[in-house]
């Protein structure tokens, strides 16, 4: 006795129309939007600062310049150990993480690490 097997096959065609399209391709977004947006926690620990540029026309220059309004009330400034192995030269970038302060010096070669207080830690990089 031989028993048969049936074989069917269900085939569905599915229409979208541009309507559906254009929800498909919104939802698309706004999850990618949504993802890109959210920080982990050590991404929000960390600032990074760029340098900004200020032009002076030499021929307005005073004796005295006041920088006060270029600076607001939430200005922190601290000063770096200078020794002779944390002098820097050109300083490209600075990133603060957690209580270090992270100087990138291209010319020297070196990303130096200093603490919160400004004192100097140590270099990473080439010797």
């Amino acid at each position: 006795m031989t028993k048969a097997i049936d074989f069917r096959y269900e085939c569905k065609i599915i229409v979208i129309n541009e309507k559906q399209i254009m929800k498909i391709v919104n939802i698309f977004v706004a999850l990618f939007c949504l993802t890109a947006c959210s920080l982990s926690n050590d991404l929000k620990d960390r600032l990074i600062l760029k340098p900004q540029s200020i032009l002076i026309d030499p021929d307005k220059v005073k004796d005295f310049i006041d920088l006060t309004p270029l600076l607001r009330d939430s200005v922190e400034i601290i000063p770096l150990e200078t020794k002779d192995e944390c002098l820097l030269s050109e300083i490209e970038r600075i990133e603060f993480y957690k209580d270090r302060i992270f100087v990138l010096d291209r010319t020297r070669k070196g990303v130096y690490m200093f603490d919160q207080s400004g004192r100097f830690i140590g270099k990473i990089g080439c010797q």
